[in-house]
């Protein structure tokens, strides 16, 4: 990312907005990216104008303006949503091979999008806002159009520079002739730093592996290297006008969607991923008129602020500018809200983690995620998943803040402006899906502690979580079982690498003897000592938990089974991971 400046004193002044960025990180995208994207709202079905005039001079590209311009007048654009994203059916290419748009609206006889782009992406930028295109890795967009990078990766690169392009969405779709989509992103990566304008890159390489997957974990390594922000799971519940109305909340895999309850959950088990220029990419933010609750767009908006995930709208902003219904004004005021958006845009990068899920089932029990902040602080998320309003009371220091100074903390509630002082704990009433979220000032160092999951055995089934076996004693084994609020399942990872059992001095440790491929030894607790070096774990970007013997395991790689007894294996190599040794643990600013 070196030639990041020297590409920025190439731009026109209107592409600033980048240039500053890079200026103070040398880097792209040092904050997740925020801004609008249509596909799971409007995919590529034709629009209407507001105004009721005739739709059939109403464009494809007159539309993604119009949601541009909703974003400056609505003030969202000032709030930090500035880069405009318009997804599939945009495009097509010439007999020559070259990229181009689409001049009908996805086969309707609206009219679509300009032969070349300049213009459309002038207009965005005179908003003072930042544009972005999608395409697919392979020969064919998602939609069948024979429009993708595939062969054409550096063209579509001298295209995308010269018509002012920003950023790009780059799907898995359509691959041909046995090329893989590995090879097919690092082109259209090196293609994108073989152009004078510094563009986003946005690869969606993670998100068709499933997270029982170990090709999962090596699409996610790769994705790090070669983009800022990549997806890593099926697209957000699409809203369809046509079809009876289903809540996007807690929808069930099914067609290639998932909820926004099972994006956030395998997302925050990804939290390792992220920092400064790498963002793991939840989805859309379904806020507006895609069947939220107001309830549910608040821990949508809460969740994916507190994961340090990029924040895409994906509604129609146009009725925001004058919303005229009391869900659209809170759907305004919650997207607008600075408390929370300070949080996803905090310098420091941390991904958020959770500390507990106190409950496996998706609409039962409550989460907590924290994310430590650049000046110290600590913001704290407890979401309701119960379909009934709840009491719930968080104990801040089983956060793994230091003791405050006075033995209490100052807590700000990021969604009120409230402020308390001397708190050691604050009990709140949640509504049904919605969240109690904080930033609590004056604990000092945050030693990471909370919950230790395996992988998921599919994106909408609860992963299990690292246990004891019967009494918290010496010698006890090591289990997974069904996560819960169980004291047995809460661990400090401490600096000197030991893992700890909260409020105890049992430590995570192994029996003696030698670890190999075919062999290995039962993890147990032990009373902590500094000098054992069984007690002494890494944690590493793939997810393992190393000590001087091996990592740890779960037994024949039976994650979906509770009981299991977790051992120390040997390590396997990172390029070719095990699942079973994957681990989404606590942890700090940088692995």
């Amino acid at each position: 990312m070196s030639s990041i400046l020297s590409r920025c004193s190439l731009l026109p002044i209107l592409a600033l907005p980048w240039c500053s960025l890079a200026a103070q990180a040398q880097l792209l995208a040092p904050l997740p990216p925020m801004g609008f994207n249509n596909w799971a709202r409007f995919q590529c079905v034709p629009q209407k104008p507001l105004d009721g005039s005739n739709p059939a001079a109403y464009s494809f590209q007159r539309f993604m303006e119009d949601q541009g311009r909703a974003l400056h007048d609505s003030g969202l654009s000032a709030a930090g949503y500035k880069t405009v994203v318009v997804d599939d059916c945009w495009m097509m290419r010439n007999s020559q091979g070259y990229l181009h748009g689409n001049p009908k609206w996805s086969g309707s006889q609206q009219p679509g999008f300009d032969y070349e782009l300049t213009d459309y992406m002038n207009t965005l930028h005179n908003l003072g806002l930042l544009g972005g295109v999608y395409n697919t890795a392979g020969a064919k967009t998602c939609q069948g159009e024979k429009a993708g990078a595939q062969g054409h990766q550096q063209a579509d690169a001298n295209s995308y520079a010269f018509w002012g392009v920003d950023f790009l969405k780059l799907d898995n779709c359509g691959a041909e002739g046995g090329v893989s989509t590995e090879t097919l992103d690092k082109q259209m990566q090196a293609a994108l730093k073989n152009v004078s304008r510094p563009i986003v890159f946005d690869p969606s390489l993670p998100a068709g592996q499933y997270p029982q997957s170990p090709a999962k974990y090596t699409a996610l390594a790769l994705a790090k290297k070669l983009g800022q922000m990549w997806r890593v799971g099926p697209d957000i519940k699409i809203t369809h006008d046509t079809a009876p109305p289903v809540s996007p909340w807690d929808f069930k895999e099914a067609g290639y969607e998932i909820g926004v309850y099972q994006s956030y959950d395998s997302t925050i088990a990804l939290s390792r991923y992220v920092g400064p220029g790498s963002w793991n990419d939840a989805d859309q933010l379904m806020l507006g008129d895609n069947g939220l609750s107001t309830s549910e767009e608040r821990s949508q908006m809460g969740l994916w602020s507190i994961m340090g995930a990029p924040l895409f709208i994906s509604a129609d902003v146009r009725k925001m500018v004058n919303p005229q219904t009391a869900h659209l004004k809170d759907s305004l005021a919650i997207l607008s809200n600075k408390r929370v958006i300070a949080v996803n845009q905090d310098p420091l990068g941390a991904g958020g983690y959770r500390v507990l899920r106190d409950n496996p089932a998706t609409n039962a029990g409550f989460d907590v995620v924290v994310k430590p902040l650049k000046d110290g602080s600590l913001a704290a998320l407890v979401l309701n998943k119960n379909a009934s309003e709840q009491t719930y009371t968080l104990k801040l220091a089983t956060l793994g803040l230091a003791p405050a100074a006075n033995g209490a903390y100052t807590v700000h509630h990021l969604w009120t402006g409230a402020s308390q002082s001397s708190v050691k704990a604050v009990t709140m009433r949640i509504a049904p899906h919605d969240n109690m979220m904080l930033r609590i000032v004056g604990g000092g160092t945050l030693t990471p502690t909370g919950q230790i999951q395996t992988v998921q055995p599919s994106f909408d089934v609860a992963a299990k979580c690292l246990s004891v076996e019967g009494s918290a004693k010496p010698g006890a084994s090591i289990i997974i079982d069904n996560c819960s609020n169980s004291a047995k399942q809460q661990w400090q990872r401490q600096a000197n690498g030991r893992i700890r059992l909260l409020d105890s001095n049992l430590c995570l440790s192994a029996n003696n003897g030698p670890v190999n491929s075919s062999h290995s030894q039962w993890a147990k607790l032990d009373a902590c000592n500094p000098n054992d070096r069984k007690q002494a774990f890494t944690y590493t970007l793939t997810g393992n938990l190393k000590n001087s013997q091996g990592c740890l395991g779960v037994f024949r790689g039976t994650v979906a089974i509770a009981g299991s007894r977790v051992n120390m294996y040997r390590c396997a190599a990172e390029t070719a991971p095990q699942v079973n040794q994957i681990w989404s643990a606590p942890h700090g600013a940088k692995l």
